[in-house]
């Protein structure tokens, strides 16, 4: 890089930093509004961390309060996708921190080995590398997240369609609309049936129907085969057949789900393919690179 340059960036960082120094020491008449907003603002509560709770917590518990609702355009997730994971956004946030310094410190502890060992980077390259990996570590968390979520929403519709032959069944033993789901419910260890049964309970408690809770839980997980359940049980308030439906209905989520299924079988039986076919191109051309260079 030509030394001018670098001494003009280096003043303006300098003279940027003593800006900002004497701008914070100098006291400043606060903006009215903003200032009303946080006298009248409840105090944002730290959640109480066991002592032996992950880094992650810990750090995204600190920084909540700070960052939240500063960060809303960098974020790729949704609430939906934290709640049927089952963690915590400031959990999240502490993932996302400790990444995207982790990536902004590599690049240019690699470009200080590098310059030990002779080679010199300069230092436009690892500047550029460092802001670039420090973004990717701030979205890499939301990325696995969102993954995450979509085979929890996976294993979700299937545990749905499960729970509607087991309603089916027990409505066909003479159990009452509400008995059956209930009893369904706890029949399975599995995660959403664990969960149906916690919102059927607590809607016992509130005094909501059972449908209305499994809408509920369908707007919180974002599941809609959840919310095919309460539409059908509904159909028992007005004197409607539900047995009949809800193994229909069963019927066709498992055959959407094994055509899902299938889909990714194939998908992944390409990507096979073509990594067996690139393999073999590149140990043909190692087998004929010799008699090229002899040839030539």
């Amino acid at each position: 890089m030509n030394p001018t340059l670098l001494i003009i960036a280096a003043g303006l960082a300098v003279g940027g930093g003593c800006y900002l120094l004497i701008r914070q020491l100098l006291p400043s008449r606060p903006a009215l509004q903003p200032a009303l907003e946080r006298l009248n603002s409840a105090p944002t509560p730290i959640p109480d961390l066991p002592p032996g709770a992950p880094l992650e917590q810990r750090l995204g518990a600190r920084a909540q309060p700070l960052l939240e609702g500063r960060i809303t355009a960098l974020t790729l997730t949704t609430a939906a996708d934290l709640a049927i994971v089952g963690k915590a956004r400031s959990t999240l946030l502490g993932e996302r921190l400790i990444a995207s310094a982790a990536g902004l410190v590599v690049a240019p502890l690699a470009g200080m080995v590098l310059s030990l060992g002779g080679v010199g980077v300069g230092y436009l390259l690892p500047g550029a590398a460092s802001l670039a990996l420090g973004v990717l570590g701030w979205l890499l968390p939301d990325l696995l997240l969102r993954e995450q979520a979509s085979k929890a929403r996976a294993e979700a519709a299937a545990a749905a369609s499960a729970f509607m032959d087991l309603v089916a069944i027990a409505r066909t033993a003479g159990d009452a609309a509400n008995e059956s789901m209930v009893r369904s419910a706890r029949i399975s260890g599995n995660p959403t049936f664990h969960r149906i049964a916690e919102v059927l309970q607590q809607a016992a408690w509130s005094g909501i129907t059972p449908s209305q809770a499994l809408v509920e839980l369908r707007d919180e997980w974002a599941v809609p085969e959840l919310g095919d359940i309460a539409d059908i049980m509904r159909l028992t308030s007005a004197g409607g057949q539900v047995i009949e439906t809800l193994r229909e209905r069963a019927r066709t989520l498992r055959d959407a789900q094994l055509a899902a299924e299938q889909a990714e079988a194939n998908k992944q039986s390409e990507r096979l393919t073509a990594a067996m076919t690139l393999t073999g191109v590149v140990f043909l051309l190692m087998m004929l690179y010799p008699a090229a260079v002899a040839m030539l």
